[in-house]
């Protein structure tokens, strides 16, 4: 049990614990110019998001930066997977999901998260935002932004999609590491308790053999 100042915890476990020595590590997930520059600076990882290309650009600044405050800073990423037997099961099931998606929370996720994102432009309504960005009247933010970064957030909350069977999603993930220049990389699930037990089981051993997990 713990009682503090912030928050009262009763019955709970936390393993592995905190690093503490020679302090807690120090993570920025801001990676506009202004965000990576901070974490350069100031912490110990940056966490973005993003493609492959995105990514990759994100920690070739990082890097530049860091190099400019003498630092080491390490880039890492956020994947969303949904793992089947076969590349054409997963997108099967990817498609009924997309099927699925509520646009309206969807729409009032991303606008309020670009209403927040601006750097301290604050108090802007969604109207503000739709100007700014240059939204055309008729037409949706889904067709404004294009399917594939629409569905990033509304499938994953940003995180890169990864689709396919044990092979395709080793495959994705070690270019995210190598080619993307990401020290690691944090996993989300359409169904968890199945996608880790397939990672585990069928993802793992290949991501063993190419040397990316030990």
């Amino acid at each position: 049990s713990f009682e503090g100042d912030y928050f009262t915890s009763h019955g709970a476990i936390v393993d592995p614990k905190p690093t503490r020595k020679p302090r807690p590590f120090l993570v920025n997930a801001g990676s506009s110019p202004t965000g990576i520059d901070f974490a350069a600076k100031q912490c110990d990882w940056l966490f973005c998001l993003g493609d492959l290309r995105t990514v990759r650009s994100a920690a070739d600044m990082l890097e530049e930066r860091a190099d400019a405050y003498r630092r080491k800073v390490e880039s890492f990423t956020f994947a969303w997977l949904l793992i089947a037997d076969s590349d054409a099961e997963a997108e099967a099931i990817y498609q009924d999901i997309v099927a699925e998606v509520d646009e309206e929370a969807t729409d009032t996720f991303l606008l309020r998260g670009m209403q927040g994102s601006q750097s301290g432009r604050t108090g802007r309504t969604a109207s503000d935002i739709e100007r700014t960005f240059q939204i055309p009247e008729g037409v949706s933010l889904r067709q404004a932004l294009g399917e594939e970064q629409y569905l990033a957030t509304a499938i994953g909350l940003g995180g890169k999609h990864i689709i396919g069977g044990p092979a395709t999603v080793a495959e994705q993930l070690r270019e995210l590491h190598v080619a993307g220049r990401q020290r690691g990389i944090m996993l989300s699930f359409f169904d968890y308790f199945d996608g880790l037990t397939r990672l585990q089981r069928d993802v793992l051993p290949i991501l063993r053999q190419m040397g990316i997990r030990q």
